[in-house]
């Protein structure tokens, strides 16, 4: 399996492939991995890999400033699980949209289109693991099952750009297995190429499983929990329901607080402002298509009381309801 990802530091170029190098890692030895070491002025990387017709297998670790960015190249489109044990990092398309944010003891899998990325690394050292699987193996292991269809449609379609699945908390137990069957690798119990193909199985499983268990990170369980409230919201936002802070948090089994950071975080407004805006926006849509009275379609949105809501429509949009010009 040949590589098609290649990582961009400064004048440091990183071929993830088989380099027939070798030399001592201080962390995990991969017995029988092609290894490399990169060193900069201010920067350290050192990596192993494993060539496997099923999967490319990358072992990472960095000391690097903080804040460093790689640009990275995409040759074609791939499955790839990120396994981090350590460190911080995003990872942006190249019109600088946010696809990823990682930090210590995730797992996260996703499949991104060819193209070129920016990662950037937040912290100073980061130790994980990169699987690169092969398309037809994945596709074939995994079109049936529910969590991961959506992925291998995307491949399938070549329309979708990048689809990630939560980050989980797993990072641990894949480690580990790692430990295991190289252990078993070193003995000579076991070939390197059955190792490597039971890892393959065994991490997809492990993250399946983790998926259906819902064992999400804390950044992954708030992005589940904000795209539930914003889609609640956008489903009753005609409703008393949607003016009551404290019961909008109960329902999620969150703070007043709570609530507030994380709509300020994905859509920049407190509930109170988001709903006024949901409604403003729904008004002037029906005042300008339709013939219904402004008093009914105040009510119709949430506002019994005419002069309440003329007051905010017109704080809104600077214009009274009476002066939008409607549609005859």
């Amino acid at each position: 399996m040949h590589s098609h990802i290649t990582f961009y530091l400064n004048a440091m170029l990183i071929r993830v492939s088989d380099s027939g190098q070798h030399s001592h890692l201080k962390n995990i030895s991969l017995n029988g991995a092609a290894t490399q070491l990169l060193l900069g002025s201010d920067s350290r990387i050192q990596l192993q890999s494993i060539s496997h017709y099923l999967v490319l297998l990358g072992f990472f670790e960095l000391d690097l400033p903080e804040k460093t960015s790689f640009d990275m190249i995409i040759e074609q489109s791939s499955f790839l699980m990120f396994i981090m044990l350590n460190g911080e990092s995003t990872l942006h398309n190249e019109f600088g949209d946010l696809i990823s944010e990682s930090k210590g003891n995730s797992c996260t899998l996703c499949f991104l289109s060819a193209g070129h990325y920016t990662w950037e690394f937040k912290s100073p050292k980061h130790k994980m693991i990169i699987l690169n699987f092969n398309p037809d193996y994945f596709i074939d292991r995994c079109k049936e099952i529910p969590q991961f269809k959506g992925m291998t449609d995307a491949h399938q379609s070549g329309d979708i750009p990048y689809i990630l699945l939560p980050h989980c908390k797993i990072t641990t137990s894949i480690f580990n297995l790692f430990k295991k069957y190289f252990k078993h690798i070193n003995s000579g119990t076991l070939s390197q190429f059955t190792a490597i193909e039971s890892i393959s199985t065994n991490c997809l499983a492990k993250y399946e499983q983790a998926l259906i268990n819902e064992r999400y990170t804390t950044n992954a369980l708030n992005k589940k929990k904000k795209a539930e409230i914003i889609s609640f919201i956008h489903q009753h936002y005609t409703e008393k329901i949607v003016e009551n802070q404290l019961t909008m948090a109960s329902m999620f089994n969150i703070s007043i607080s709570t609530l507030d950071r994380l709509l300020k975080k994905t859509i920049k407004m407190t509930l109170r402002q988001y709903v006024i805006k949901l409604r403003m926006d729904e008004a002037m849509l029906q005042i300008t298509t339709s013939q219904i009275a402004i008093k009914d379609i105040a009510a119709n949105i949430g506002y019994p009381d005419p002069l309440h809501f003329s007051r905010l429509f017109k704080n809104h949009f600077s214009l009274a309801p009476s002066d939008v010009k409607r549609n005859h």
